[in-house]
């Protein structure tokens, strides 16, 4: 290729790129808009659509580095096309392989963000970071179980019944506890909003009821209990049944 050749591709990179940018961020915004439709119909699906936009902004962020490195590294391409050194080279390289990024990095962004499980993959990555314990199977090979032994060895693993349970019951407290507050009325009864349990963690902490440790707590608690209603746990472990038994703890000894 001739000097006419790169000048030519890398200024029509350069607005490709431009162009290939204004589109995607055009197209996050209308995502970002029928995420917040979601939320507004179903506020159990919140932790989730929380994680995905935290996920995306980060994905963002990297593409529009990206796509400035190449826009750059494009126009230094051109404005030293005419000299015949090893600085126009180098240059050519830096600018071809920071373009090439920039379009494989946009269409790996496009299909992660129009994937069709993208909610269920979410949500799996949120139990995760809720059960730090070891699963079944590797407590029983920790422990030298022999396989033909493991059906009989008691799970530490529970139900989802016995965590919908104590929800339950930690949600009924709160809630007539709040039904004795004058402000609970003021902003939630008179207005005749259904009050879910999130928006009545943050009356308590509004109000200064409950610190803000208690209010984290009574948060994941939530968020794991959002995740059973949509049918992504079957099991609940220990360090999630310890959990909802801290927060019935806090709330007991710090309601007043």
């Amino acid at each position: 290729m001739n000097a006419d050749n790169y000048y030519w591709l890398f200024s029509t990179a350069t607005q490709s790129i431009a162009a290939l940018v204004a589109f995607m961020m055009a197209g996050v915004a209308l995502a970002f808009s029928m995420m917040d439709g979601i939320v507004e119909k179903d506020e159990t699906l919140k932790e989730i659509i929380d994680s995905l936009r935290q996920k995306y902004h980060i994905q963002l962020i990297l593409l529009s580095i990206t796509a400035f490195v190449a826009i750059v590294s494009s126009l230094i391409a051109i404005s030293i096309n005419q000299n015949d050194d090893c600085y126009r080279t180098f240059a050519r390289i830096i600018a071809i392989a920071s373009d090439t990024a920039i379009i494989l990095f946009s269409m790996l962004f496009v299909v992660s963000i129009t994937r069709p499980d993208k909610y269920r993959r979410e949500a799996m990555k949120l139990i995760a970071n809720f059960d730090k314990t070891i699963s079944p199977k590797a407590e029983l090979k920790a422990r030298k179980i022999p396989k033909e032994e493991s059906a009989s060895v008691e799970s530490p693993y529970q139900d989802i019944g016995e965590y919908i349970k104590k929800f339950i019951a930690l949600e009924k407290s709160i809630r007539e506890y709040l039904q004795k507050q004058d402000y609970f009325y003021e902003e939630e009864v008179l207005r005749q909003r259904i009050v879910n349990f999130g928006k009545m963690v943050d009356i308590l902490y509004r109000h200064e009821k409950i610190g803000k440790r208690l209010q984290n707590v009574l948060v994941e608690v939530n968020q794991f209990r959002n995740l059973i209603v949509h049918g992504h746990v079957d099991k609940v472990s220990p360090n999630v049944m310890n959990l909802i038994n801290k927060a019935q703890s806090m709330w007991d000894s710090e309601r007043h």
